[in-house]
This record gives structure tokens, C-alpha cells and sequence, in this order.
């Protein structure tokens, strides 16, 4: 009679929430740890372009309680409520990785570039990012979350 060592702590074989579970990591069997390394820091710049969208029109909106806005006329008043509501969608946009939110990541990123020194810099991270990143948005997109399990799984087991 044989005796099977067993694990009895080892997570069963069917649960598909461990990071260790084969079928999740089937999706990213043709990536290789670099590739997968520049997903993920791609993945994380969109997001941070996103908070930093967020995060400009917070600092537009407390400037709306200066006098700012009241030295502007109507039509720079609409072009900035324009403005607003563009970094709004595209932020909600690229957080959601919806299909549209990257081409609207792109518009919002090329005006950036305007911006210059620190919105330049901004603009040519998301840029960067957006160009490379489009297996991160649309109906087949690789999550962010599973991305960074597949990340610390590679890293954990050494993984090249």
C-alpha cells in the first residue's frame, strides 16, 4: 500500500481565486516576465494619469472659489467647463479601461503636451502608456488586478 503526501493546507485544485490556479494564467502563457513587467507599468501609469485627471480638476475647482474665475469671460468660462468635463469622461474612461477611453486618453494626453513643463512630461508618460497598452482596454483587456497576480506570482516563483 502506497502512501500519497498530500498537502492538507494546499489550496484545492478547483479554486479559481488563488493566484497559483492554472486557468487564470492561461491568458498570459504567451507573454514573457518583460512584457508582462511593461503591461503592468503601463497599466499602473494610466492610472496614475487618471488621478492626476481627477486630481487637475479638483485644483481648477478650488480655484473656482478665487477670483479666478471671475476676471474670465463667458466663452473662457465654457471652455474651461469644457475642459473640465473632458479630464472628468477621459478619467472615468481610463479607469474603467472602456474602449473609448483610450483614444479620449490620447486627446487628452496630446493637450497635456501643451502644458508646458510639468504637463509636457505628464502627456509624454500617458502617451507612452497608451500606445503600449492596448491589450488594457476593451472587452478583452487583461485587468489590472490580474496583472499584478500574475506579476507577484512570477516574481514569487522567479519565474524569467
Amino acid at each position: 500500500m502506497a502512501m500519497t503526501a498530500e498537502n492538507p493546507y494546499a489550496t484545492p485544485a478547483g479554486d479559481p481565486t488563488h493566484p497559483d490556479a492554472l486557468p487564470q494564467r492561461n491568458q498570459f502563457a504567451e507573454l514573457t516576465t518583460k512584457e508582462l513587467r511593461t503591461l503592468r507599468n503601463d497599466s499602473h501609469s494610466i492610472r496614475t494619469m487618471a488621478v492626476l485627471l481627477v486630481l487637475g480638476v479638483v485644483v481648477l475647482g478650488l480655484l473656482g472659489f478665487t477670483s479666478f474665475f471671475a476676471r474670465m469671460g463667458g466663452l473662457e468660462v465654457i471652455a474651461l467647463s469644457g475642459f473640465v468635463t473632458l479630464n472628468l469622461v477621459t478619467a472615468f474612461g481610463l479607469f474603467r479601461r472602456n474602449s473609448w477611453g483610450r483614444p479620449l486618453g490620447f486627446v487628452v494626453g496630446g493637450l497635456m503636451l501643451l502644458a508646458f513643463p510639468v504637463g509636457t512630461l505628464i502627456g509624454v508618460m500617458c502617451l507612452f502608456a497608451l500606445g503600449r497598452g492596448g491589450r488594457l482596454f476593451g472587452p478583452e483587456r487583461l485587468e489590472h488586478r490580474e496583472l499584478e497576480r500574475e506579476w507577484r506570482h512570477r516574481k514569487k516563483h522567479r519565474i524569467p
